[in-house]
């Protein structure tokens, strides 16, 4: 896992950010793309990693455990936490 400095990681993310109308018209292959990232808090993930993640919050209404879900691209400073902590972009 990398530390990266907030703004570099935020910058790049916010630049590429998906909107909600791209991903209603390109879905499938928005997350087939191998590219994709997904911030979830303070912790960006390649879609691998994310998936389990965000299956469980939404099947299940509750986080699945550290132990299953895979190693972040990048952390950044938990202070940075936006209000949205799921986010997804493509590169």
């Amino acid at each position: 896992m990398k530390e990266a400095p907030l703004e570099a990681v935020y910058g790049i993310f916010e630049e590429h950010k998906i909107t909600y109308e791209s991903f209603c018209e390109g879905h499938r292959e928005m997350l087939a793309d191998p590219k994709l990232v997904v911030r979830i808090e303070d912790h960006y993930y390649d879609w691998a990693a994310a998936a389990p993640s965000i299956i469980s919050m939404l099947a299940f209404k509750q986080q699945i455990s550290n132990e299953h879900v895979g190693q972040p691209l990048a952390v950044v400073s938990p202070s940075a936490k936006e209000e949205h902590p799921f986010n997804i972009v493509v590169n």
